[in-house]
Parts: structure tokens; sequence; C-alpha cells
């Protein structure tokens, strides 16, 4: 017979009755119920096991109990197998917990219970293999119910926001929350998980989940001003009152890169369809660990729909912009990934896990974008021009709208890059430095939240001829006998009937030229300093009228 030891203190039980039994609190905004068809199943089926730890700070063999939960942390991971630990009857007990202690009928110390219906009091050699095999038991079965807690920190509170749902049948039974710190130093000891404060107490809120129902818990819980957030962490479990099972619990840890607000909140209504999501964070985030794959939206039918994002370093905020236009009046959720592998904050943590924004989109505003052109076609050019146009783009309806406007080649320069108005002009420059001789065709990507609009941008690019020389638009026909010619060279020097013309530094140049009747042809010669010459052809016809 394996050896047993039992602490020889024993606290006398007189069981009580769990009088709170109130029905789902719709009167004081505590729960909110969503169809589960109107909205994504983001929330999966994962089962947690939850073990509570009756101890105290007395109590000699109460470290068993700890090297126990620390063995089975390291066998089934920190978040599938959780743990909150009850002091009794010493400093940092919870005045509460005499609740708990009742509900379980613990009548010594260390007293373990997994997911409620498990329970051992005293240490043995084999309690380890009696516990795996618990929670392999626990853990090969499905939830019945699926849970998962936003946890957000401001002003010494921490707020909740639990969704939970039946998927296949009706499930009655009692929510509670709770908090938990670490770190807490007594007699030159250090206690962790101890039990802090609870909503809305350990005969918890009684719910009845019905299936195809989604289920919206808000509620805060204080923190301490003298403990940081990161020393505490959360436990969410849904218990059947009369036989002690506990459903399914998550855990989350503030040792984290926690948020402090989000815009919009879970389940608002009536989100614009091209909404900017705004995360706020307790502590700023290392802009090199944000990846635009770690923010995405999922409609109510499985569509995902990619974003890109923005940081604000004074705010500590990200800001997170769909790549469409959202569906009108449609139920969404937007994903912010945690995990070990998330984005940082400048403490280097990750976001714990996963964080849900569900939102309903309104109908509002509808996009309709009109362009100017789909196409730009420019005439032959040389190495000196400087050829541009514009593109017009106009909401419609008058909607602000978010454009990005990028070119897929070197030698077309869009300007601005970036607007956000109801109409704007985009100014399109070509750089024949950075052309080939010939046809050269590019395109410009106009980006919107309501999709791509392409423009085709083609220009001819004459040789290479060096110093090249461009004369401004003249007549080819005239009266007069006098006509004023103009025009650029990248050469040194300029000549007419082999008179120098006065050239600008800019390598303007202009002349009067005298005409005869009849054709006229006018030669421009260029010289660069190293002697080579070109020249360039006009001609003009001059006749009487």
């Amino acid at each position: 017979m394996k050896k047993k030891c039992i602490v020889t203190a024993f606290v006398l039980i007189f069981c009580v009755s769990l009088g709170f039994h109130s029905s789902i609190a719709q009167d004081n905004n505590v729960v909110h119920e969503y169809s589960i068809h109107e909205y994504p199943r983001w929330i999966a089926l994962d089962k947690n096991v939850a073990f509570e730890i009756f101890t105290a700070t007395w109590c000699g063999w109460c470290y068993k109990a700890y090297d126990l939960w620390d063995a089975l942390q390291e066998t089934f991971g920190e978040k599938v197998v959780t743990n909150i630990r009850y002091h009794c009857q010493d400093k940092i007990s919870m005045d509460t917990i005499k609740e708990r202690i009742y509900y379980y009928g613990v009548t010594g110390y260390p007293t373990v219970i997994a997911n409620g219906t498990k329970k051992q009091t005293g240490v043995s050699d084999d309690w380890y293999e009696t516990f795996s095999e618990a929670i392999e038991n626990e853990l090969s079965e499905p939830s019945d119910v699926a849970i998962h807690s936003n946890i957000t920190v401001r002003n010494n509170e921490v707020y909740f926001d639990v969704f939970l749902h039946s998927p296949d049948r009706q499930i009655e039974g009692n929510f509670m929350g709770l908090t938990m710190v670490s770190g807490v130093v007594i007699d030159d000891s250090v206690h962790d998980y101890v039990a802090e404060s609870i909503y809305p107490s350990f005969d918890g809120l009684h719910m009845v989940l019905q299936p195809q129902t989604m289920y919206h818990l808000r509620f805060s819980l204080p923190l301490q001003e003298t403990i940081e957030p990161k020393y505490y962490s959360t436990l969410c479990l849904f218990q059947n009152e009369a036989t002690k099972e506990i459903y399914n619990s998550q855990f989350y840890s503030l040792y984290s890169h926690i948020i402090s607000n989000t815009n919009p909140t879970p389940f608002q209504q009536e989100v614009s369809r091209d909404h900017p999501f705004e995360i706020q964070f307790h502590d700023g985030s290392i802009i090199r660990t944000l990846q635009s794959d770690q923010f995405y939206c999922m409609d109510q039918e499985g569509e995902i729909v990619q974003t890109e994002w923005s940081y604000n370093a004074t705010l500590k905020t990200i800001t997170v912009v769909p790549l469409m236009l959202l569906k009108p009046s449609m139920g969404y959720v937007l994903v912010i990934k945690g995990g070990p592998e998330s984005f940082q904050s400048v403490n280097q943590q990750n976001l714990y896990r996963d964080f849900y924004i569900p939102f309903r989109t309104s109908s509002e505003p509808d996009i309709d974008l009109f362009y100017s052109t789909s196409s730009l076609h420019f005439d032959n050019v040389s190495i000196i021009d400087e050829p541009n146009s514009y593109i017009y783009v106009e909401e419609t309806h008058g909607n602000t709208v978010r454009i990005k406007i990028t070119s897929g080649a070197r030698w077309i320069q869009c300007s601005p890059s970036e607007i956000q108005d109801s109409e704007a002009h985009i100014y399109v420059q070509l750089n024949p430095l950075f052309m080939v001789n010939g046809k050269n065709t590019g395109i410009i990507e106009i980006r919107t939240i309501a999709g791509i609009h392409t423009v085709v941008v083609e220009a001819n690019r004459l040789s290479d001829k060096y110093p090249s020389i461009r004369l401004d638009s003249h007549p080819l026909m005239t009266t007069k006998s006098e006509i004023q010619i103009s025009g650029k060279t990248d050469g040194y020097k300029v000549f007419y009937l082999g008179q120098e013309i006065i050239l600008e530094n800019s390598g303007h140049f202009s002349f009067t030229a005298s005409l005869h009747e009849g054709l006229n042809y006018i030669l421009i010669e260029s010289k660069n300093m190293r002697g080579y010459t070109s020249t360039y052809p006009a001609m003009i016809i001059r006749f009487y009228p």
C-alpha cells in the first residue's frame, strides 16, 4: 500500500446552501445574446483543465501540490492545464474563499481538485500518475462549451469580455471569472497564482446556454495599484452547479503585450464598411515584429479580408485597415493573432493569445469611384523631356476614401502617393532617363478599399543621340516673316546659322528666325563639352494670306 501523508490540521466545515441563482442578467447589461448564425464561429472548442488548489502558507506539505502542478504544466502546457490557489486561514486568504471550501467539502490541506470532479486531499506518491490520467481522460472528450476571454487593462482594472456558446445542446451552469496574483511574499516565501478577486462570487452567475447562441459577458475586477499587471493572471470557467463538473475554462496571463482598448468594442453594431480599427496597448510595440498577416477580418461565411496596418508610437496604437470594402449588414470578427510568434512589446512580451473583436457592419458607406482614364499615352519623348499628365479620381457620393498610388516602373512618378479625400488629382510625370529606347509600357495601381484600378502608361523614347535637342511647340505654317523658336538641350552650346544662341543654365534657349516665302528649313545645332554635335531640323512654311 502506497504511503499517504495528510496534514494533521483539518478544517471542520459546515455546508451551506448555494443561494445565488439569478437568471441571465440582461437587465444590468452583464450578458448579451447573439445568434451564432449572424457571426463567424471563431471560438474553438478546445478543452482546458482547471486545477483548484486549496492550501495555506503554514501548511508544511502544501508545496508538494505546487510541484505537482508544475510537473503537469510541463507535460500538458500552461494554456491547457491551468491552476488557481485558494489560500485559507492566512494573511493572503480571500474572505469569500470559505464559500468555495463549503462547495467542495474541503477538509484539509493541500486539497487538489481537477475540473471540479477529480479531488484529492493530502499528498500521495502516485498522484502525478493519478492526475495525469484524469487530464488525459478530460482532454479525450470534446468540450460541451466553447469559451474565450478577451482581457484588457486600464486604470488599474482588468476588463473581461467573455464569449460562451454551446454548439449542440442546452447547457445549464454557473459562470465565474477570477484574478490571481503571483510573486506574493509572505515570511520570505513567494506564492504564485493566489486568488485575489472574483466575479460575481463563488456561487457564480447562473446561466442556461441555448444551442446556436453566443453569449457575451462584460465585467471588470480591480488590480492593486502597488502590483504591476504582469504579475496578474485570470481564469474564467463554466461549471455544473450540481455535479461540480467544470465544462470548460480559459486562463490568461497578463505577463503579456496587454491591450488597453479597442475601437470598435466587441459586438458593436453599425460599424462602417471602411472602418479603420484601432487597438491601443499598455506598452509600446516593436515595429519590426508587426506583420500584416497578424490581423485579418473574417465574415460569417468564412471569407477572409486581408488588412494593412500603421502604428502611432505616441498613442501606442495600431490602426488596422481592411484592403477591401466590407460587405453591408454582415457579421464579422477582427482577428489579432497572439501566441509566442506574435508581435512584441518594447518589454519583449508577446500578445498572450488571439484577441477577437466581433462586430456588425452597416450598409454605409456605399463607395462608387470614378476614374478619368484607364490609360495614359505620351508622344515621342527624348531624354531631356519632362512629359506629364494627371488622373482625376472622385467618389461619386462624396464619401472620403483612402487612396494609395503605386507605380510599377521607375520611369513613372506619381504625386502624391497617398490621398484621403472625396476627390483628387494624381499627377503623373515620366523620367526618360530610366526609359529604354523605343516603346515603354508600365502601369499605375490606384488602390482603395473598393478595389484596385489599373492605369496603363505608354511612351516611346527617342534614341540616345547626345547632346539632345527638343523644340517646343511651334506652328508648321505661318504668314509672319519672323517666328520665335524655343527649346531645350543638354548640350553645352547651341548654334543657328553659325551663330551661338544664349543658353540658360537649365538648358532652355530661344531665338528669332527670319522666314522667306515657301518652305523654310531651320537647323539647330548643339555641342557638348567633348565636342560632340547633333542637329535638330524644323520645317516651317510661310505663305501670303
